[in-house]
């Protein structure tokens, strides 16, 4: 039967009331369980949580997030090669330059890339191993880059170096016999431009020990040749003692060295106007053997009328002239060094200057100081031991430090270890 219009507004209010009781009943109780969505159901791709990619990644904060790019690219590598040793580097920062920062603060910071990563244990894809103690990244901040570059160890060493103290081995067999010829060692510290500019062999001794250079020479060469011989020094690590003082010299045993420096024999005898055999000493990577640059002697036509002043120039690979060396001798460069180094004039001083520069102008010097009142400033000229400074000019990169590296120890070799004992 129809109902009437009395009857149906009485069971809509019924129905009202009903659903105002449930939905207050579901106030005051348990939330009713929200359903689940079927599990047959997958996401849509655009809706599935991803890892950012690096690029988002490298938009944020470089420095923020420079890990997070490391770790992702060393779990990338170890997924296809073998672990990495835990105690090795895994990134190496190199400083920009003036210029390059300058031109890197316009790009965006999403220019920067992550490369791959080698493992050390075997290689990369194209057989080539990294060295034992090369950095896995390199990031060039003025390029904004990672790039897996092997930095050679010492370039890393003397990457922040303002100069070094060199302190040459004291034998006392040499002072009493002139006959014996000892193989030569070094030891190297860091020099500090807040150091005294007048430093004693105390202050020499007294600062921490960085490195040591070995001398490995034939003993016919030394004592037939005595300061023109064949040789080679090797830089190495401190070996027994953490100080300035000396062991048994000759290179260690088992060891290669980080910096190789060979010097042939020359008869470097000057003929009227020039010098057709001078000296000079080659420089090479210690590990693999690759070439640096090398030193050569620099006899000018006017030399063999005044030589009051010798030179020595620094060559990179391109045989292009980095640095030359002056070396004032009695009235050179206005009697600086006249009796020098001794108690009259205790700093010999020779100025490092770069291609261009005017007279009177140089970029650094490199200085010999007199020891003191000891052993071995009394009997200096005998031993043939000096103390000295090698200063690098402001800027200069590891590739040109090495350069003056060995500019330093060809000039020990032309200038410094003639004893006087052997000239009589």
């Amino acid at each position: 039967p129809t109902a009437t219009p009395t009857e149906e507004k009485t069971r809509v209010s019924e129905e009202d009331e009903e659903a105002n009781t449930d939905r207050n009943t579901d106030r005051k109780g348990a939330k009713p369980p929200r359903p689940r969505p079927r599990q047959d159901l997958e996401l849509e791709p655009s809706r599935k949580r991803t890892t950012p990619p690096l690029s988002h990644l490298v938009h944020q904060n470089k420095t923020e997030h420079i890990d997070i790019l490391i770790q992702q690219k060393i779990m990338e590598t170890r997924n296809n090669h073998d672990e990495i040793p835990s105690n090795e580097p895994l990134l190496h920062v190199t400083a920009p330059s003036s210029a390059n920062a300058a031109a890197s603060s316009s790009r965006p910071s999403s220019s920067m890339s992550v490369s791959g990563l080698r493992s050390r244990s075997r290689g990369d894809s194209s057989g080539e191993f990294a060295p034992p103690n090369a950095p896995l990244y390199d990031l060039a901040a003025g390029n904004d880059v990672i790039n897996a570059l092997p930095l050679p160890e010492i370039d890393g060493i003397l990457a922040g170096s303002s100069g070094l103290l060199i302190r040459e081995r004291f034998y006392w067999s040499q002072v009493l016999c002139a006959a014996c010829e000892r193989k030569t060692q070094y030891k190297i510290a860091q020099w500090d431009p807040m150091l005294p500019a007048r430093l004693t062999d105390r202050d020499f001794k007294e600062q921490p020990l960085m490195l040591e250079i070995f001398e490995e020479s034939d003993c016919c060469c030394r004592y037939c040749l005595l300061s023109a011989r064949e040789l080679d020094l090797g830089v190495f690590h401190p070996q027994h003692y953490n100080n300035m003082a000396f062991e048994s010299n000759g290179y260690p045993a088992g060891q290669n060295p980080m910096l190789h420096f060979h010097r042939p024999f020359r008869c470097a005898i000057p003929c009227c106007c020039c010098m057709p055999f001078p000296n000079e000493m080659e420089i090479h990577d210690g590990p693999t053997g690759t070439s640096r640059g090398k030193i050569m002697q620099d006899w000018k036509w006017w030399n063999c009328c005044w030589c009051c002043n010798t030179y020595v120039n620094a060559l990179d690979t391109n045989d292009n002239i980095v640095f030359t060396v002056n070396s004032p001798w009695a009235c050179g460069n206005g009697c600086l060094n006249c009796c020098a180094p001794t108690c009259f004039n205790p700093v010999y001083t020779a100025f490092v200057t770069r291609p261009g520069r005017r007279e009177g102008e140089y970029d650094s010097k490199i200085e010999v100081h007199w020891p003191g009142w000891n052993a071995r400033g009394l009997c200096m000229a005998n031993s043939a031991a000096e103390n000295w400074i090698l200063q690098f000019p402001e800027g200069s990169s590891p590739d040109e430090k090495v350069l003056l590296l060995g500019a330093w120890g060809l000039l020990n070799f032309i200038n410094w270890e003639k004893r006087s004992n052997q000239r009589q």
